[in-house]
């Protein structure tokens, strides 16, 4: 059967008011600076396969599963992508069980009426794209994009400036972008207090001649935009948007030809990884952790600290608090099944991953297994550091369920499987 293409966006905007997902301290907006959509794109070939990206923090297998439910979408060709976008709702993830036990003070009391209406929107969007597939013309572009995000903690620091693009023209001339790029989407900081999508939403009005711009993001655990924005404002939010935009426009300028649908391969693998969970501390010696860093916190804004190197400080206290947090709601886990993707285009391996993935776990690799890393995919379990943020007691680190050392494990197995596909 020849493969053909549909795409669409969604309006999942929650009520108002709602509490704001993915900083450790109560925010409620009781207005929406812009809408937050799932965006869609279902393949249709010899099987269908339905990529989602939404503008949330995080999802767990609480929405995945009722898609894959109606739609008839199911593994490995259901794939689920988050933005972790700092301003979205609360409620999206079940913070009652698992790794994510306790940590309700950062992702809110699960909404279980919001996540099923979603589902629901997100089925019948599948059953419209099923009457409205057509023929296409394809691209893909790679490149890079500068000046967006860097390294969290030091910005010289070399960092994932990687740039993919999908480029999707239907025989009616609707055209979709799928882009991936790695940052934190948080330009909108703890003091923002309304619902956004931040920059991957203002990506999207960025370009006028595309029905669909979907941003899916990369291996940014390490990475964001703490170094590039000028400030914390829907105008700086706006200008990082427009620079990446200027970029890939670049990108899309290539005299690259499009292809037909039909020479467009596409195959989805997945496979199951156990990663050793960390020993968690004693609450007495989390606490204490948590003492030391605010009291240095509050030593620092005393002393006049500037606003880079204080909220340098801030994020480790943050990571202990969080660390504390697991420690009193430890979970008992040893181990943490990881569900990873391999979609195989033809000039690319995209790799998914359910993490906040370190870019230096993943950037070694990148070139060898041609292949881009796309995290918040298809399962949402936190950051996946490497041992260096171990060592330096890192925000990313302390947060982390996993134990020192998991990350480069889980990447030699990566490797290891995808030599067997």
């Amino acid at each position: 059967m020849t493969m053909q293409v549909s795409f669409e966006k969604i309006d999942v905007t929650p009520a108002l008011p709602v509490r704001l997902s993915g900083f450790g301290k109560v925010r409620w907006a009781q207005t929406a600076h812009d809408p937050l959509y799932a965006r869609l794109l279902l393949f249709s070939g010899e099987q269908e396969t339905l990529w989602v990206q939404i503008d949330w923090c995080a999802a767990d297998a609480m929405l995945y599963q009722q898609i894959a439910e109606l739609t008839g979408i199911h593994t490995p060709n259901l794939i689920l992508s988050t933005t972790h976008t700092h301003s979205g709702p609360c409620g999206t993830v079940r913070c009652d069980q698992g790794i994510l036990k306790g940590l309700d003070p950062v992702f809110g009391d699960y909404n279980a009426c919001y996540v099923t209406e979603t589902a629901r929107r997100i089925a019948d969007g599948v059953q419209r794209l099923r009457t409205r597939k057509q023929p296409f013309e394809w691209r893909i572009l790679r490149g890079t994009v500068s000046g967006l995000g860097t390294d969290r903690h030091d910005p010289k620091l070399p960092s994932d400036q990687d740039a993919f693009l999908l480029e999707l023209i239907t025989q009616d001339q609707k055209r979709c972008l799928w882009t991936r790029m790695a940052c934190h989407p948080t330009v909108l900081n703890g003091e923002n207090l309304m619902l956004s999508a931040d920059f991957p939403g203002a990506l999207e009005t960025c370009f006028e001649d595309a029905e669909l711009v979907a941003f899916v993001n990369g291996s940014c655990g390490d990475m964001s935009t703490r170094f590039t924005r000028r400030e914390s404002s829907f105008a700086e939010m706006e200008r990082l948007a427009r620079m990446a935009a200027d970029q890939l426009k670049t990108l899309l300028n290539q005299p690259e030809p499009l292809s037909p649908g039909e020479s467009l391969t596409l195959s989805v693998h997945q496979n199951t990884f156990r990663v050793k969970a960390k020993v968690l501390d004693p609450v007495e010696v989390a606490e204490e952790k948590v003492r030391t860093l605010s009291a240095q916190v509050e030593q620092a804004r005393r002393e006049g600290a500037d606003a880079q190197a204080l909220r340098l400080l801030e994020s480790l206290k943050e990571g202990a608090e969080n660390n504390l947090l697991s420690c009193r709601n430890a979970s008992g886990l040893r181990e943490i099944p990881l569900s990873v993707s391999c979609i195989r285009l033809p000039s690319v391996n995209l790799i998914t991953v359910p993490v906040e993935l370190f870019s230096k776990l993943s950037n070694p690799v990148k070139t060898r297994w041609n292949a881009e890393f796309i995290g918040y995919t298809n399962g949402y379990s936190l950051y996946m550091a490497d041992e260096n943020a171990f060592d330096q007691q890192f925000y990313e680190a302390m947060s982390s369920p996993f134990e020192k050392g998991a990350g480069e494990q889980l990447i030699r197995e990566i490797g290891d499987w995808l030599a067997t596909l």
